[in-house]
């Protein structure tokens, strides 16, 4: 079975989803929005860097303005393409992020609820969401977590980003 991780954003399936990219070697890890130049190159490298195989697209959808429907559409195809995918996807969260609610939102409803697992990111001004469910990484899973989170200097460089990749909680995962 295949296994497709949708990020919104380059670098959100490293930060909250790489314990379940690391659980299904061979994921196919898509960025949807932005994405190009440096950030594309960082993504595809922190993805690299985990070791299992895991490849890495990215849509570069306009993160302005995004084109849902063209979302929407490249979804649809890919559950056409690989209608056994396990697809895992930002929860719709409340105070969330709209990028992250606004992906999550459309692969329930193009992939439907068998077949999607939703990932924690965070809540306006409440920090990283958790839930009941806590990612239990197996040995050697947080040290390829802090590899691939290294593989995002931009980030880890801006003061208001760097606590994303270097808190106590950066190693920490939920899903919904």
């Amino acid at each position: 079975m295949r296994t497709i991780v949708f990020e919104p954003h380059a670098d959100d399936a490293i930060l909250f989803c790489s314990y379940s990219i690391l659980e299904n070697p061979g994921a196919y890890v898509i960025t949807v929005l932005g994405a190009d130049g440096n950030r594309a190159k960082e993504s595809r490298a922190a993805v690299n860097s985990l070791g299992v195989g895991a490849r890495h697209d990215a849509w570069c959808i306009p993160e302005l303005s995004p084109d849902w429907g063209e979302v929407e559409a490249r979804m649809r195809v890919l559950s056409y393409d690989i209608p056994d995918a396990i697809v895992f996807a930002p929860a719709i969260e409340e105070g969330g992020h709209d990028h992250h609610s606004a992906v999550g939102k459309l692969t329930f409803e193009v992939f439907g609820e068998e077949r999607c697992r939703f990932y924690l990111t965070y809540q306006r001004g409440h920090g990283r969401s958790r839930s009941d469910t806590e990612v239990v990484p197996r040995e050697g899973w947080m040290a390829k977590k802090f590899q691939a989170l290294a593989c995002y200097p931009s980030q880890i460089e801006r003061a208001d980003t760097r606590p994303w990749f270097c808190s106590d909680d950066a190693l920490r995962e939920w899903l919904l």
